[in-house]
């Protein structure tokens, strides 16, 4: 067990929330509880994974997709709700958006150039990471190696070089990123997804994209999370797996 404040004292030290301009309000969200005992991770804040961080006991909940934006009304009283069920159930919020797409330890981006072999050397684009492979892969090939250690089913944008070794990745919806990954020279660009006319920024950029899901490519960062507050503070976590098929 330890005090939520010891524990959000540590997240935000360990993911660097005050550091990252964001549209998301990062930190601790809803406070419902003292002490915490077991902490859920998941990559939204809905009601599936309120419901299923009841049924394991949770006193916390850490996300990547919290529940308030800044100056976003919640006109349809969706937020208001979520809140109100997480104050009556004692489960306190806690939210980590874009940096922990931007850290190094734990964030999703440097995880996603690591499962394939890459070493990420450089900012991308603000949250993202480039990087180079020690020598060149076939598409396909990096495409097995993100649907194994992703459970995932990718879909593949092969308008390069069948094989590449500059890398760059942006988690969720980087698609708009895809622009830029051709003017810095990426041969490769991986992300979640994509909108339909980025089809065609990828295909005239003649770049290779894999989207791995939007789902998919954001549950490392929580994940890496629960296991250094086991780790650091002896408090159980479980990850609360909520796929959206997205």
């Amino acid at each position: 067990m330890a005090e939520l404040d010891r524990v959000v004292k540590l997240l935000n030290k360990e993911v660097g929330v005050r550091g990252v301009p964001d549209v998301a309000i990062n930190g601790l969200q809803v406070r419902a509880s003292r002490n915490v005992k077991r902490v859920g991770l998941t990559t939204d804040a809905c009601m599936d994974s309120f419901l299923k961080a009841k049924r394991l006991g949770c006193d916390l909940l850490v996300v990547h997709h919290g529940i308030f934006l800044k100056g976003k009304r919640d006109i349809a009283g969706i937020a208001k709700r979520r809140a109100a069920f997480l104050k009556k159930n004692h489960i306190s919020l806690y939210a980590a958006h874009l940096p922990l797409d931007k850290s190094m330890r734990y964030g999703h981006n440097a995880y996603l150039l690591r499962l394939v072999g890459a070493k990420p050397s450089k900012i991308f684009n603000g949250i993202g990471y480039s990087g180079f492979l020690d020598k060149k892969m076939s598409v396909a090939s990096i495409r097995k190696l993100l649907d194994k250690g992703l459970g995932t089913k990718s879909v593949v944008w092969g308008f390069g070089n069948g094989k590449v070794r500059k890398i760059a990745a942006v988690s969720g919806a980087g698609g708009a990123d895809i622009e830029e990954a051709v003017r810095q020279g990426v041969e490769l660009f991986v992300t979640g997804e994509a909108n339909s006319w980025n089809y065609y920024d990828a295909k005239e950029g003649k770049i290779n994209v894999v989207l791995a899901g939007h789902y998919k490519t954001e549950t490392s960062g929580v994940k890496a999370l629960g296991k250094m507050l086991e780790k650091k503070l002896g408090i159980e976590t479980s990850f609360i797996d909520v796929p959206t098929g997205l």
